[in-house]
């Protein structure tokens, strides 16, 4: 729909003027709008009052301000240019403009609802029709793999994510496809690189689909307050009651620009009901399809540590496991100073400088690889919390991508990819490559 609620134009002209929104639809810190056909210039002109004066071209970025109100006029001059008269007070909504190629260019606004629907009004008015994501990517002749990028980029909801998917866009495989067929190698070099762009499959998978992280551990140590903590409201019920949490309780979050699902799961334990084995089991169903696993203890159960442990890896193998003292503070000792770091970037305290805590928990609390901090009935305090939601996105994903660097985005670009590392000869795996860039077979 359109913002004045009328539905979006169907693509029925030879040369239009289209414009849709890219990026998902709702609120984010930023949206890409779309801009293709030959009257794409003229509306940049009526309405984008640029910084500088220099003419568009493809690959440079243009600041500005988009004056989006009803006396919008324009001849096309570039008489609204910031710089020809400073005296002129221009109000609107301050946006960057990228040049894509001939009549095609991104315009990169506020995120929110409102100042979208400025922009696509004040389009409108200068003769442009508003069509739906689909539409605008079936309007563009490009390569398949170019095609995929756009559907992922206008499903992302962070500008995380949705900068890697416009790099997909603009590069990505479709660029590489064209860097091999221009300096070909033999099929070592192939595979070698191959294996290179395998390495981001899960930034691919994940720049829509969230990253999958459970809460386990035994009952009552606090996994409930501590998702509560992390979304930063009351997703979970809490109680002192162990067993208080009888199912998965799952939540979506953003954490450092990553989509998150979290899932709280029952405590385990085996003098349960019925009711709350279910839960149990359906608890370790999670574990299994987890990206990341966080092994919560408190002070009080330390000894469950070795349990926990080999539960996990019995379910999970494969499954990177970071493992959390809650309710730290219960501890007879001063917290950690390098809370939520990994035992293979820092010495673990000895046993021997716990000399206030019990004997268990001296012996168990060197093993954890990473400790955080929850204070009872403080939910203002952020004792630990930062920490972990980093050592969280430390082990989902430690860095992005280079811009240039492809990266694969579907299931369909992946199981080619793969077929390529599988074959024994160089005609079969350039066989593989044609299909990833879509001819048939």
């Amino acid at each position: 729909m359109t913002p004045d609620n009328q539905p979006d134009a169907p693509l029925d002209d030879a040369t239009p003027t289209v414009a849709s929104q890219l990026t998902a639809v709702g609120r984010s810190a930023v949206a890409v709008i779309g801009l293709r056909g030959p009257r794409a210039r003229h509306c940049l002109d009526a309405c984008f009052h640029r910084a500088h004066p220099r003419e568009f071209r493809p690959g440079q970025i243009r600041y500005g301000i988009w004056r989006a109100d009803d006396t919008d006029e324009s001849d096309g001059d570039g008489l609204g240019d910031l710089n020809v008269d400073r005296n002129d007070e221009v109000a609107g909504e301050s946006i960057v403009v990228t040049p894509i190629g001939e009549d095609e260019f991104e315009i990169h606004a506020h995120g929110g609802v409102a100042a979208i629907g400025k922009i696509m009004q004040s389009l409108v008015r200068n003769g442009v029709r508003r069509i739906d994501a689909d539409d605008y990517e079936r309007h563009h002749h490009s390569d398949l793999l170019t095609r995929e990028a756009e559907s992922v980029l206008i499903r992302c909801s962070t500008t995380r994510n949705a900068a890697i998917a416009m790099n997909q866009v603009r590069f990505g495989l479709a660029d590489w496809l064209r860097s091999w067929w221009a300096n070909p190698g033999d099929l070592g070099e192939l595979q070698d690189r191959t294996r290179r762009i395998m390495q981001f499959a899960a930034v691919g998978e994940h720049l829509v689909d969230p990253y999958r992280v459970v809460l386990s551990g035994p009952p009552n140590v606090g996994k409930s307050s501590l998702i509560n903590r992390l979304v930063g409201y009351g997703r979970a019920i809490t109680h002192d009651a162990p067993g208080t949490t009888r199912d998965v309780i799952a939540c979506d979050t953003v954490i450092a620009g990553l989509n998150v699902r979290l899932s709280d799961t029952a405590g385990i334990r085996v003098d349960g009901d019925a009711i709350e084995r279910e839960g149990i089991r359906r608890g370790a169903i999670a574990i299994t399809q987890a990206e990341l696993v966080v092994a919560v203890v408190s002070p009080s159960c330390l000894d469950e540590l070795p349990t926990m442990r080999q539960r996990i890896l019995s379910l999970a193998p494969n499954v990177p496991v970071l493992e959390v003292l809650n309710q730290a503070d219960r501890l007879d000792l001063p917290p950690p100073k390098a809370a939520c770091e990994p035992s293979a970037a820092s010495e673990p305290k000895a046993a021997s400088e716990l000399r206030t805590a019990s004997a268990r928990s001296a012996a168990e609390l060197p093993r954890l690889r990473t400790i955080a901090i929850e204070i009872p009935d403080a939910s203002a305090h952020d004792d630990g919390i930062a920490d972990l939601t980093d050592a969280i996105i430390g082990r989902l994903r430690p860095a992005d991508p280079e811009e240039r660097q492809a990266i694969p985005i579907n299931q369909r670009q992946r199981e080619h990819l793969q077929e390529v590392l599988r074959c024994d000869d160089l005609e079969s795996a350039l066989a593989c490559l044609n299909r990833l860039a879509g001819a048939v077979s």
